[in-house]
């Protein structure tokens, strides 16, 4: 079983409600099949440690099993840590600001909260990857490189553009295009774009994605 901070559970308080309670979308099985595909191809699939530091209800583990690796997983919101604590290959679990806490060594792999900490997940994951020469894997809409100086200043080695926009809430919204920001643990002289089409996903991978978006706790704990 995973090894849980002592700060397991965390109360729902009216921070954790206004940033993440009705603007949560799970990982889509594809985008995360995707990466598989790609990591499968370029020999960087080998991955005996994994952290994701953003882990909401646990899609990127769940869609990623094939790598069999052992999952350290963060997430502000206690009300994931019952859903979390229930998946296969979680070594540890952390509920709190991961932003605030010293990661483990292994490979990163996130699906962070858009908007202003975004920024601040970019900073701490390369920061991660670099120092200990890691592999990362950031997901963000694809116009989010192109603000700023920000290819610039992080320099990912890979953006790997999944060609079909992509929906994270079963379709309720317009569709976006994303990208897979790859952090490698040898870092290249520039930044490669490369292009993926969809994989798309198992009859059952997109029941268990309906299932993740049908599941709403935080309604559940406000109004139940």
């Amino acid at each position: 079983p995973p090894t849980s901070s002592p700060r397991l559970p965390m109360p729902l308080g009216e921070t954790e409600v206004s940033r993440n309670a009705f603007d949560y979308y799970p990982t889509p099985p594809e985008a995360a099949l995707t990466l598989l595909e790609y990591l499968r191809a370029h020999g960087l699939d080998d991955v005996a440690q994994a952290i994701d530091p953003a882990a909401g209800s646990g899609a990127l583990p769940t869609w990623l099993k094939p790598l069999g690796a052992q999952w350290a997983l963060y997430e502000l919101c206690s009300v994931w840590g019952p859903v979390l604590e229930g998946l296969d290959s979680v070594s540890a679990l952390v509920m709190g600001d991961s932003l605030q806490e010293q990661w483990p060594d292994g490979a990163i792999f996130a699906n962070p909260p858009f908007g202003a900490d975004l920024v601040r997940f970019m900073e701490k994951i390369v920061s991660h990857c670099r120092s200990k020469e890691r592999l990362g894997c950031v997901l963000v809409p694809a116009p989010w490189w192109g603000e700023g100086d920000r290819a610039h200043r992080w320099k990912p080695d890979v953006l790997l553009w999944i060609t079909k926009r992509m929906s994270f809430d079963g379709g309720k919204q317009v569709p976006t295009t994303h990208v897979w920001s790859i952090f490698l643990p040898e870092p290249s002289d520039g930044t490669r774009i490369e292009w993926a089409h969809p994989v798309t996903p198992s009859y059952e991978q997109t029941k268990a994605h309906k299932a993740m978006l049908k599941y709403n706790p935080f309604q559940m704990e406000l109004f139940g």
